[in-house]
């Protein structure tokens, strides 16, 4: 006899385990980068690093905006997943709701930055993989959500906050 395992009735603290999945997605995703820039260049490498990002984003927030079962778009939803993504969980992120129609994000440890600057010496402008993740990361949740980078690397010297995102959303 064959007995299906239902993942939904175990006695599991989810919290507890989601960090380190998520480090071994981040880890994996830091390989296969790492693949990318190795057998591709240019303009090519770049294209499938930004369709790579726009891909992870866009499936990260419908599979959050399917499990809190809302149909409605909302900063506060959006709040709530950027809470849970790997982002949120896994960097030193400081999630601000201004008011009913923004969110100020700001990661003041990268993990990436950090990263490139161990492995290559030098910071990462990820302007366009992180507006690529998190517009396609947005519009899932609402497709009215505007997503502005305020400022981010590569910066001249060392600073407390790597990156500050503003999203809006216009009605």
């Amino acid at each position: 006899m064959v007995e299906k395992l239902d993942y939904r009735k175990l006695e599991v603290e989810l919290y507890e385990v989601i960090p380190d999945i998520y480090l071994l997605v981040s880890t994996m995703y830091s390989d296969f980068v790492k693949f990318l820039e190795e057998n591709f260049s240019g303009g090519d490498l770049d294209d499938r690093i930004i369709e790579l990002n726009r891909k992870l984003g866009s499936f990260q927030a419908k599979k959050f905006k399917e499990a809190f079962k809302e149909s409605e778009g909302s900063i506060d939803l959006l709040l709530k997943a950027f809470a849970l993504s790997h982002w949120g969980v896994l960097e030193d992120v400081e999630i601000v709701k201004k008011s009913r129609d923004e969110l100020v994000l700001q990661t003041r440890n990268c993990t990436w930055q950090k990263y490139k600057l161990r492995e290559e010496g030098s910071q990462e402008d990820c302007k366009s993989t992180g507006l690529a993740w998190r517009s396609e990361f947005c519009k899932q949740i609402d497709s009215d959500i505007e997503v502005e980078r305020v400022f981010g690397p590569p910066h001249d010297e060392e600073v407390e906050v790597w990156c500050r995102w503003r999203f809006t959303l216009e009605e």
